[in-house]
């Protein structure tokens, strides 16, 4: 079944996709826990920084 594939699968989107939000450096990763039809229950998994916004949090060493 088509299901069983998706349970346990992580997605990593963004947080202004969830939230229709033009700030979109935050990118949270969701496991698929079960599957209802068409929808997929998630649950937290991770968070993570875009590659731009942590490097325009470290300061340049001179």
């Amino acid at each position: 079944i088509a299901s069983d594939g998706l349970k346990g699968r992580v997605f990593e989107v963004s947080l202004a996709d969830l939230q229709n939000d033009e700030v979109a450096f935050r990118k949270f990763k969701l496991v698929t826990e079960d599957v209802q039809g068409k929808n997929c229950l998630t649950n937290f998994h991770g968070m993570d920084l875009t590659r731009d916004k942590m490097c325009s949090m470290v300061k340049k060493w001179q």
